[in-house]
């Protein structure tokens, strides 16, 4: 099991949902979150990623 979170240009959880470890590809439905700088993590039990994108 993993767990997805985007988290605000201050670190701050906007929101998470946790993803089998067979799902290859996942649909975010982003309309909600204002135009920023957001991150998007995926923490598995032995990595965590990171990466950035921008909400315009």
């Amino acid at each position: 099991m993993r767990i997805l979170k985007c988290l605000d240009g201050l670190g701050r959880t906007v929101f998470f949902r946790s993803i089998s470890t067979d799902e290859s590809q996942i649909t975010l439905d982003l309309s909600n979150l204002i135009p920023a700088v957001y991150y998007i993590q995926i923490e598995s039990t032995d990595n965590t990623v990171t990466l950035p994108f921008v909400k315009m």
